[in-house]
């Protein structure tokens, strides 16, 4: 049960693995090179004493001091890896979740569903863009809203006109004209049908 658990959160924590590790490891990598040249610098002196000194004692000296660093050093190192490890795979964590919730609600956006949100856990990143992507929605989701109200009115109205037309000739010259336009208005009505918001009568 531990293991599995622990398999589990770690999955959690990698929500997008190529993503994320693809920054860990380049993050590693720049690490790397900052440390070798670090000690390169720090330990020159040694490595000069060690290798160009004509002096065997100086240069026993330099070797012994070299592998009392090194010995301290490779834990300090180590430890500083899964430190910072940890700490990127948090960090990524807190901007791939945004990132894969923003992208579940295009998704969503694309398909006509307005009704999904966004909603970020406490410490994720990416809040102003997140309000900015919710402020959008709700928009898309008045426009579409005030677009549908316009069109049943649009509807009502061509209804409205056909019934009050009674002379024979002129209804049927006027019918086969709001036929064409009701056609029209149907139209619409279809493609806006594709469209889901919250708050409104019609679950299309």
């Amino acid at each position: 049960m531990g293991k599995k658990h622990y398999k589990r959160k770690l999955r959690n924590y990698l929500i997008n693995k190529e993503v994320q590790l693809k920054i860990v490891i380049t993050n590693l990598v720049y690490m790397v090179i900052i440390i070798i040249i670090t000690l390169a610098v720090l330990l020159w002196p040694l490595l000069n004493d060690m290798f160009f000194s004509n002096n065997l004692d100086v240069q026993y000296q330099a070797a012994q001091t070299f592998l009392t660093l090194i010995k301290r050093l490779f834990p300090v190192v180590g430890l500083m890896f899964i430190l910072i490890f940890v700490h990127q795979i948090l960090i990524t964590h807190r901007i791939c979740g945004p990132l894969v919730n923003f992208t579940h609600t295009f998704k969503k956006i694309a398909e006509g569903d307005l009704t999904r949100k966004i909603f970020l856990r406490k410490g994720d990143y990416l809040s102003e863009e997140c309000e900015k992507i919710n402020t959008m929605i709700d928009s898309l989701s008045r426009f579409i809203a005030n677009i549908r109200n316009s069109h049943e009115k649009l509807v009502s109205v061509l209804e409205e006109a056909m019934a009050k037309v009674k002379d024979q000739d002129a209804r049927i010259k006027i019918e086969e004209a709001l036929n064409i336009v009701k056609q029209e208005a149907l139209q619409v009505k279809e493609y806006l049908s594709i469209f889901r918001i919250k708050n409104n009568k019609k679950t299309d």
